[in-house]
């Protein structure tokens, strides 16, 4: 019993000295978390989609222009969450992989996460904020939990990808074509009627 302490103890100290020296970059494991090219594709993809993540007292909103639905939480096996960190403007997430066999080539260890990293191959990281590594994974939102952090609470707020423009001497908005142009609910469903499927 005291050794599986004791051994318990020494692997916790392990993985601590570890994480001081510094998480391992992409580069170290681009199987896990892609190269310079899956890192710019995922970039072009989150700013097409994620116009902006904004965190207040309460929630978390996500302002997208896609079909996501609210992010669920996903666990890897043998890879885990370990902290969020920042590194001057940019957020770091340090996850830990525990076991090698789970992705060839990589070794154990700490390794960092940022926006546009991959994580997998059908992951890429679109946010980390505090405690929290956002992501998109096989098309639908998820997301990464450091142990001890609140669960997030999210807000999903969708914006259009299309804007409105006002022309120079007319209304803003959208406008209707004059009432001699218009077609009538009956004429509409007539028109319709008539066409071959």
């Amino acid at each position: 019993m005291k050794k599986v302490v004791l051994l318990t103890v020494l692997c916790s100290l392990l993985a601590s000295l570890r994480l001081a020296a510094g998480p391992l970059g992409p580069h170290d494991c681009p199987a896990l978390l892609g190269d310079e090219q899956s890192r710019q594709e995922n970039r072009a993809f989150r700013t097409s989609l994620l116009s902006a993540v904004s965190i207040s007292d309460h929630a978390i909103g996500i302002v997208h222009r896609g079909d996501w639905d609210t992010p669920r939480r996903i666990r890897f096996q043998g890879l885990r969450l370990v902290e969020t960190r920042s590194r001057g403007e940019e957020a770091l997430g340090v996850v830990e992989l525990s076991e090698e066999g789970c992705v060839p080539g990589c070794a154990r260890g700490a390794y960092a996460l940022r926006a546009d990293d991959a994580l997998g191959p059908q992951g890429r990281v679109l946010a980390v904020l505090d405690g929290v590594v956002l992501l998109e994974h096989d098309g639908e939102l998820r997301y990464l939990l450091a142990a001890g952090s609140p669960e997030p609470v999210w807000r999903m707020i969708w914006r259009s990808s299309w804007t409105m423009l006002k022309v120079p001497g007319q209304q803003a908005g959208i406008s209707s074509p004059p009432p001699a142009q218009r077609a009538s609910p009956s004429s509409a469903s007539k028109h319709r009627r008539g066409k071959k499927r």
